[in-house]
């Protein structure tokens, strides 16, 4: 018998059998879970009897900590149980039960059932903390599928799209929005992975070899391949930067525009250093680079790169992407981290703006883009409230309610940091997501405090 019990209710207007859908999808257990896990779905088997068995892996302190779920969708009913085979929790059952409660109307009911390892150790603070992070973990499964039935209503036909670069922060998010939308998608690699998925077709970069025919047909292709710029560029660095993206995007479009039926979508990644340094001055799509870093000549090349596309009649966005907050990596979670160990500190002067754009909000406005026929040219993926600096390293320190240092001198900064802490870290960038706006787009997280209270635990 177990311990503990945790349950939750929640009454959620929808379609019918909507909610009971998004459960069944095979993307539901991964976008169930909050970024601030730093938990990877490694497998996913079916099983007899409407039986699945999920293997995830999180991210510990000092170890990856392996879990086994076992899920069960008994026939004749909308209920769904979840049972913890291997983890770090001596007993879990989860069960999932939707009932109609009206017209539109249903009422998810969520009960835990477990017993904590070592429950002699602290019971009452374990019990305590474990259920608050329960809490946390249902608050934000419920904010995202309330969010995702928002966007099935649209009925969009399903499309066959093809993903490179799907396994990075924002590829990984778009895939699993993308799949549980019902679209069909298929990644492109650079190189051969263990235990190769059907849904992947390899691709040489350098030479451009792939099977031409395994390209074929594709509706849509998203392309988001691009080495990090998350380090000291040196001469080497800059190079294999400036070649990852233009170069590889270049070799992709070549080999695209000679298919016998080439995409009609072709969406590829750009960012918002196109535009260098504008200090608070508001900048949209239609603005002039300013400056001359290396970060606006990639941005460049990388967006001419797909010109051959566009001349065989495929409607091209260039996504232009402000900074993506994620718990799992990236600024945020560095930024996070770091103040967390009380080594937080604002940049430089800290009046220098921040575009940025919540990863949940990157994949939905690639989506957005996807499906809006209007959308061509480049297109600013962030917030419409850009903040400073100081604005956002202390709404990040206030939320973990922790002290920050004092300012990180920019002398410092770009002693340690060089080339890449002067066109990253200190320059000004305050975006205007105009074409997003005019086109219909709704943000999910419009603003810092709303996307730090649902991305940081």
């Amino acid at each position: 018998m177990k311990s503990n019990r945790f349950v939750t209710r929640l009454l959620v207007n929808s379609e019918k059998d909507a909610v009971y859908l998004w459960h069944l999808h095979a993307s539901c257990f991964s976008r169930s879970l909050p970024s601030w896990e730093r938990a990877t779905v490694v497998s996913c088997e079916e099983l007899p009897g409407r039986q699945v068995r999920v293997t995830v892996f999180f991210q510990g302190t000092f170890r990856k900590i392996k879990a086994v779920f076992r899920i069960h969708y008994p026939v004749g009913s909308q209920v769904i149980k979840i049972k913890e085979e291997l983890g770090s929790i001596r007993e879990l059952d989860f069960q999932i039960e939707i009932k109609a409660c009206g017209e539109n109307l249903y009422e998810l009911l969520e009960r835990v059932e477990y017993t904590l390892s070592w429950k002699w150790l602290f019971p009452d603070f374990r019990k305590h903390r474990f259920e608050k992070r329960l809490q946390r973990f249902f608050e934000y499964k419920h904010d995202v599928m309330i969010r995702d039935l928002e966007l099935l209503k649209k009925n969009i036909k399903p499309l066959k799209i093809l993903v490179s670069g799907g396994s990075g922060l924002i590829g990984s998010s778009l895939i699993e929005l993308l799949k549980i939308c019902g679209h069909k998608i298929t990644t492109l690699v650079r190189e051969k992975r263990d235990g190769k998925s059907n849904s992947d077709i390899l691709f040489q970069v350098d030479s451009g070899e792939v099977n031409r025919s395994e390209l074929e047909g594709f509706d849509v292709v998203v392309n988001l391949w691009g080495k990090s710029i998350q380090h000291r560029w040196s001469k080497k660095n800059k190079e294999e930067i400036l070649q990852s993206r233009e170069e590889g995007t270049r070799q992709l479009v070549k080999v695209l525009g000679s298919l016998r039926n080439p995409p009609k979508v072709f969406l590829s990644a750009s960012a918002i250093g196109y535009y260098g340094d504008h200090g608070s001055d508001w900048v949209d799509e239609t603005s002039q680079t300013k400056g001359h870093f290396f970060i606006s000549r990639v941005c460049k090349a990388w967006e001419g790169a797909t010109d051959f596309l566009k001349i065989r009649g495929a409607r091209v966005v260039h996504l232009r992407f402000g900074v993506v907050l994620s718990s799992k990596k990236g600024a945020l979670s560095e930024i996070a981290t770091l103040i967390r160990r009380g080594l937080g500190s604002v940049l430089g002067s800290g009046d220098q703006y921040i575009s940025w754009i919540a990863v949940d909000d990157a994949a939905c406005a690639i989506y957005h883009a996807i499906v809006t026929e209007n959308l061509k040219g480049p297109v600013n993926i962030t917030s419409p409230n850009p903040v400073t600096n100081r604005e956002f390293t202390k709404k990040i320190a206030a939320h973990l309610r922790k002290s920050l240092g004092p300012n990180m001198p920019a002398s410092l900064l770009r002693f340690v940091k060089g080339d890449m802490a002067e066109e990253l870290l200190l320059a000004s960038t305050r975006v205007s997501p105009k074409k997003l706006l005019e086109s219909g787009y709704e943000f999910r997280y419009p603003l810092l405090d709303d996307a730090i209270s649902h991305l940081i635990f």
